[in-house]
């Protein structure tokens, strides 16, 4: 439990540390136009996987039932990341 705490207490400290008052390096490298078009596409594909998941599951006349890790995999996830970056680009 203590540990947790002082986990907690760095990881405040040191997002504290890098917002508010230290405005060194690690703020500059965070802030860089460089990450703006990829955050925005990372955004885009974090809404569109949500439609992407209920079109895949959703779509077939069975309900959906765990088959394999591997199966899961190939079926639902590849295509859902696929199919939602394909949109996010698109948009």
């Amino acid at each position: 439990m203590l540990r947790k705490i002082v986990t907690t207490s760095k990881v405040a400290w040191s997002f504290l540390t890098i917002n508010q008052f230290y405005k060194g390096p690690v703020k500059a490298l965070l802030e860089h136009p460089l990450w703006f078009p990829l955050g925005r596409l990372s955004y885009c594909a974090f809404l569109a996987h949500w439609f992407m998941i209920h079109l895949l599951l959703d779509g077939g006349d069975r309900l959906a039932h765990f088959v394999s890790l591997w199966h899961t995999y190939l079926t639902v996830t590849i295509p859902v990341v696929f199919l939602s970056y394909i949109i996010a680009c698109a948009s």
